[in-house]
């Protein structure tokens, strides 16, 4: 009887013994006793965990398991029973392990599919004793892992014979080996956005660009919308991004209408945050300029001013490529154009053979086949298709828009209709490709029944896409549409007019044309209605989350507010642009801490800066955006901008009459004395209010009191005060439920204690580290970060210091704040490491290069903590 493979979604584990061939000439005969001893090994762990093997081949195992977590068992009781193994000669036997979750296909007797290739390709990477698993895998695994057992991101890479990058961690098991060389893979530096389907065609023109590249510093592909220019620059940077040895970033800048911000969202995509003492251009020109990066630049023809700012860049970084997209070129020396015409059409002579070759008809044929399985030219549909790419003049948007039709239409129809639809109207002054384009959409959207075609519209109004409680409370579709909105969102959705995108929670997003094209559709009534829902929607979003920034499920809100950017961002521009102070500062105080946490402090400033200068706005809610700009300043620095801003705040608080008030602000303004080295004052400060909250409790303000009056006690040479005071907050945070309060609690208690070398705060500063990476806390990680290169100068490892220290500086830089360079009480340890990192460069630039992950695990080790210890918070 033939064995049982299971189906469905499917674990497949590869495996087989490293150096293989070596073991069998040095031992001989009695390589066959080791490998049998081996596979037996194997069987009896793959049996237990209910996997079954597909086949073996000499030392090699395939196995199917029909959950993960059999798997990933599987795979650790094997290594721990091979490493517990006595082995003749005294040899090693290391097993290298590959997992990957997909789609169990089977053709006869065996598993067939790309998911078959990538579990044996991601085996092929590692190493003998090393189980790597897949990004599926792994997030399926990662809340329920065996004990002793945790996972290593190692990031993206690029695997033999497969098109996209793999994230690739690996399992890293108590009592085993964990250290292990680079994997066998090529590591993706650098990201791309993950392509709207298959790049089909444009061999010819995507060589030709591949070339001009070559002798190059900026190539600008140029043409109208829907011509797909965005998706060949994506082929560009994939073709020739490799050989650039820093990476290659794909800029989407379609949302930004303001040349100024551009260098802003170059940092961002580059992952870099500069501090506030310079301009974003400036620090963006000191980034790159020692590297080797492509830069893709999509869609420029709303700020072609930028091209001065791409000019500077160029000029003060040899090393970086250039390649944008525009409907226009930027007009900047050495700019190569490169026209991105329409694809190519039949002309009208070609045979039904050769029509398959024919771009625009290859293109529309793929996308059909998608939405109708076993779609294909023929000899009966090819008059409809070789008129259909005609009359779209081989524009890829609107060849696809009209492929999509096949659902309901055959392509005879369609052509019948586009004739009818499409290529009437549109007026003189406007290019005949640009007409057809937008009467493409303008088809698909008459086509739409009365109520999709209104909410289609409505849409329009959203920045990057939309959750659907955000969409209900704007659209209205329901109730004064008579649709309900996911059944309009599913439609919209059939007609490729909206795309589904899973994070978390469904997000809906149009392609930026298609927006556009919504949003233009918007009679001024309706979008003067939609954008006001749309600002007071997403006030409200951010004031619900607000309280959760400091609580248990503080990332979740965090990554939450971080994917809606864009549309808190053009809520704060409608409340900014019509002057509605009130609403301005509450959204400023309920965004502070995304941006001080999730390194935009220089955006944030800027936002404080214009909700400020305007008029009206309650007390209340101006005393709290004085706080947020007094915090924002603080973290960059600027201890004058802060000063004046928490003392603004106090003298409302005062005003307002609200002690609870009063007390946070007196906190906030003992920062103030404590910069300047006035210790007393900010004591006296501080103990005002500890006797407001000893009055009007408030667990959450008192441990910021305590924690802070730690700090002082410490200044003043009273280390045991200091520490009580310090356990003291902890407690109370962590009572109260408060993880802000309680990770930077922690820190400062670990802080403190390192001044008088209590061993006590390694503890502290386990903890603390551990959560501000859970939470993803980039100023808190860049300050623990920093804590371990201080504590780094005390070992004789003179090179790991100045590693830490350029780790440090890098995530400084994420975070976008300056505040660990400018401490008084820090000056003489700073200069030190400044000193060793002009002793031993190379190692500060591998610091500079650590990913997060990589930075914190070399912290942990460097301090001596163990990497698996979870933060306790209970």
């Amino acid at each position: 009887m033939s064995k049982r493979l299971p189906t469905g979604t499917v674990t497949f584990m590869f495996t087989d013994i490293e150096g293989s061939t070596r073991l069998l000439r040095r031992l001989g005969d009695a390589y066959i006793e080791a490998n049998d001893r081996h596979l037996a090994i194997l069987r009896s762990a793959i049996s237990d965990a209910g996997g079954t093997v597909v086949r073996t081949e000499g030392d090699a195992f395939f196995v199917a398991f029909s959950t993960a977590w059999a798997a990933v068992e599987a795979a650790v009781v094997g290594q721990r029973a091979l490493a517990q193994e006595s082995w003749p000669g005294g040899v090693t036997v290391a097993v290298r392990m590959g997992l990957h979750t997909g789609e169990g296909s089977l053709g006869g007797d065996d598993y067939v599919g790309i998911d078959v290739v990538r579990a044996a390709r991601i085996a092929d990477a590692g190493h003998g004793g090393q189980v790597l698993v897949s990004e599926s895998t792994a997030a399926l695994v990662a809340k329920d892992l065996p004990k002793g057992v945790r996972l290593r991101e190692l990031g993206p890479h690029e695997l033999k014979d497969l098109a996209s990058p793999e994230e690739i961690a690996d399992l890293a098991i108590d009592g085993l080996p964990q250290d292990f060389p680079p994997l066998r893979t090529r590591v993706v530096r650098g990201r791309l956005p993950e392509r709207l389907g298959s790049f089909v065609g444009r061999e010819a023109l995507l060589a030709q660009a591949l070339e001009l590249l070559d002798g190059t510093r900026v190539l600008t592909l140029v043409g109208p919308g829907g011509t797909g220019k965005t998706r060949l620059a994506i082929r560009i940077a994939e073709e020739a991004g490799p050989d650039f040895a820093d990476g290659f970033f794909f800029v989407p800048l379609s949302t930004v209408s303001d040349p100024s911000l551009a260098a802003s969202a170059m940092l961002h995509s580059l992952g870099v945050r500069g501090p506030d003492t310079a301009s974003p251009l400036d620090h963006l020109r000191e980034h790159l300029r020692d590297a080797s990066v492509l830069l893709v630049l999509d869609n420029l023809e709303q700020i072609l001013e930028v091209g001065r700012d791409v000019s500077a860049v160029l000029e003060a970084a040899p090393g970086v490529k250039v390649v944008a997209t525009s409907r226009a070129p930027l007009g900047i020396g050495g700019e190569q154009q490169l026209p991105v015409p329409p694809m190519d059409v039949p002309n009208g002579q070609q045979p039904v053979h050769e029509l398959g070759s024919v771009e625009s008809i290859r293109l529309f044929t793929e996308r059909a086949a998608a939405k109708v399985p076993g779609f294909q030219l023929t000899e009966a549909n090819a008059p409809a298709l070789v008129e259909l790419t005609k009359r779209l003049n081989g524009l890829p948007l609107a060849l696809e828009l009209a492929a999509n039709k096949v659902k309901i239409m055959s392509p005879a129809e369609i052509a019948r209709r586009l004739e009818l639809r499409i290529l009437s109207g549109g007026g003189s002054d406007v290019e005949p490709r640009q007409q057809t384009m937008s009467k493409a959409i303008a088809w698909s959207y008459e086509l739409l029944p009365t109520a999709q075609a209104t909410l289609f519209r409505r849409l329009g109004v959203f920045q990057g896409g939309a959750r659907l409680a955000e969409i209900e409370v704007v659209c209205r579709s329901e109730s004064d549409l008579g649709i309900d909105t996911l059944d309009g969102l599913e439609a919209l959705i059939d007609q490729s007019l909206v795309q589904v995108r899973y994070v978390d929670e469904s997000r809906y997003v149009m392609l930026n044309v298609l927006r556009e094209f919504a949003y233009g559709r918007l009679t001024d009534d309706e979008r003067g209605d939609l954008q006001e829902r749309h600002a007071r929607a997403y006030l409200g979003l951010a004031e619900q989350a607000e309280p959760g920034l400091s609580g248990r499920d503080r990332r979740t809100w965090f990554d939450l507010l971080e994917r809606d950017i864009d549309n808190l961002r053009a809520a704060m521009g409608y409340f900014i642009n019509l002057e509605q102070a009130e609403e301005a500062m509450r959204l400023a105080h309920a965004l502070w801490r995304l941006w001080q946490t999730r390194g935009m402090l220089h955006e944030g400033r800027a936002v404080l800066g214009d909700v400020l200068r305007m008029e009206g706005g309650s007390p209340l809610s101006r005393m709290r955006a004085y706080e947020a700009m007094g915090g924002t300043a603080y973290w960059q620095s600027d201890y004058e901008a802060m000063t004046d801003s928490y003392q603004r705040a106090l003298d409302l608080a005062r005003e307002l009459g609200d002690p609870l008030e009063e007390a946070n602000a007196l906190y906030n303004m003992s920062y103030a004395p404590s910069l300047g080295g006035d210790t007393e004052r900010a004591i006296a400060q501080l103990e005002e209010a500890r006797d407001i909250y000893e009055i009007h409790p408030d667990p959450v303000g008192l441990s910021n009191v305590l924690s802070s009056l730690a700090v002082m006690r410490e200044f003043e040479g009273q280390y045991q005060a200091a520490l009580e005071a310090a356990q003291q907050a902890i407690e109370i945070a962590r009572n109260a439920g408060n993880d802000l309060r309680l990770s930077w609690a922690l820190f400062s208690a670990a802080y403190l204690a390192f001044e008088v070398d209590d061993p006590v705060g390694l503890g502290f500063l386990d903890e603390s580290l551990l959560m501000f990476e859970r939470d993803n806390d980039l100023s808190g990680i860049a300050f623990a970060l920093g804590a371990s290169a201080f504590r780094s100068l005390n070992t004789e490892d003179e090179p790991a210091a100045v590693r830490m220290y350029g780790a440090a500086l890098r995530h400084m830089e994420i975070a976008d704040t300056s505040l660990f360079l400018s401490g008084a009480q820090d000056r003489g340890r700073l200069e030190a490491l400044a000193s060793l990192a002009e002793r031993h460069p190379v190692a500060l630039e591998q610091g500079r290069a650590m990913a997060t992950g990589e930075a914190i695990g070399a912290a942990r080790h460097q301090l001596g903590l163990p990497r698996d210890r979870p933060a306790d918070n209970s």
